[in-house]
């Protein structure tokens, strides 16, 4: 074992084998998952700055050596900062300390110091379920998009960052750090039209995929010019890395003061917006589970069963309603067009927009 009181060039060696220990660790990480080496990066991060007032960079093996520092006291009062500063979730909050837990035992492992494992002996918090997240309505995702564009600083670029958190259902940590060459066109099967497309590494090393408009690639166009295929997208004046993600949390906390969005009676936290997506999709696909597993990115559909589907279907709609009816394609055939465009009008959202793409398949439209 070293002594940290032996002498200044030592001591920098010292530094610089954490500082290379950490590389390591992330490196480690990044080969199982991108997303969870930032996560944890951004997470010890917060830690570090939380604890030591500096940069993960600056912090050194005699910081984290030093029991006055890391202790259960220590864990304790921070948990109490993810809760009441970071607004999260007694679930995020034991993810949280079991990673540092895990980055500090590998650490420990190195043994160029001693640290306090007994610091991280806490009782894990209680946990809730996972998909008892509040939903916004679709007044409410409008109101938070116009909020931004109207009350807040650099206000078109939240916007655009919420927004696609909206459209992709994405992560919010994926969304905050897509880069350019995340969207790219593809060509569609059944159309034959390039669309453009939004893609992240999501966890376990997922690759996900949602086709976006042209209209929405238009708006997000803005803030790809000048930029390069490996440079972040929702960049602050010119900055290197993307918008931090206090930033838009607290804008989002805001806007919700603003409208008078009740977050604690309702659960309305940031991760909302993509619970709202999902549940969005739900009814725009006319309930079709796999299309909406796919919106809300859930490995199982047993996920989004739970999440967004309820028992109350009308009657008529019941399966065992129509399953012995045949299905007699000539009852329209004596409507006028004005009925015809009646009926469409008034059919949902899901129906009207599959109507709409296949005349754009036929070519009517």
């Amino acid at each position: 074992m070293v002594n940290l009181a032996t002498n200044i060039n030592e001591v920098g060696t010292i530094n610089n084998n954490l500082q290379n220990a950490l590389d390591t660790y992330f490196k480690e990480l990044e080969l199982q998952s991108k997303n969870t080496a930032n996560n944890y990066r951004n997470w010890f991060e917060d830690f570090f700055k939380f604890v030591y007032d500096k940069e993960m960079k600056f912090v050194t093996w005699e910081d984290i050596s030093n029991q006055e520092y890391i202790n259960v006291n220590t864990i304790k009062k921070y948990r109490i900062y993810l809760t009441d500063k970071k607004k999260n979730s007694n679930t995020t909050i034991n993810m949280k300390i079991s990673a540092l837990k895990s980055l500090f035992q590998e650490l420990n492992n190195i043994q160029f110091v001693p640290l306090n494992m007994n610091a991280f002996n806490v009782k894990r918090l209680k946990e809730g379920k996972s998909n008892t997240y509040g939903t916004l309505t679709d007044v409410e995702i409008k109101n938070l998009f116009n909020y931004c564009k109207d009350k807040e600083n650099y206000g078109h670029l939240k916007y655009l960052l919420f927004k696609t958190l909206y459209v992709t259902a994405y992560r919010f940590e994926a969304v905050r750090t897509l880069k350019v060459k995340d969207i790219k066109q593809k060509i569609d099967k059944d159309t034959g039209l390039n669309v453009w497309t939004i893609s992240t590494i999501d966890k376990g090393n997922k690759s996900l995929i949602k086709a976006i408009s042209d209209d929405f690639y238009n708006e997000l166009s803005a803030l790809l010019e000048g930029k390069k295929k490996n440079d972040y997208i929702f960049t602050i004046d010119g900055a290197i890395n993307p918008i931090s993600d206090e930033t838009i949390r607290q804008c989002f906390d805001r806007y919700c003061k603003h409208y008078g969005v009740d977050k604690k009676g309702r659960n309305i936290v940031l991760h909302s917006i993509k619970h709202s997506s999902a549940t969005k999709g739900y009814e725009l696909s006319n309930h079709d589970l796999k299309r909406t597993q796919h919106q809300a990115n859930h490995a199982k559909v047993s996920t989004t069963l739970d999440s967004y589907v309820n028992n109350d279907i009308p009657l008529t709609q019941h399966i065992s309603y129509i399953i012995d009816q045949d299905i007699d394609k000539t009852q329209l055939d004596n409507l006028s067009q004005e009925q015809l465009l009646d009926i469409i009008k008034s059919s949902n959202d899901s129906i009207f927009l599959e109507l709409v793409r296949q005349a754009k398949i036929k070519g009517f439209v």
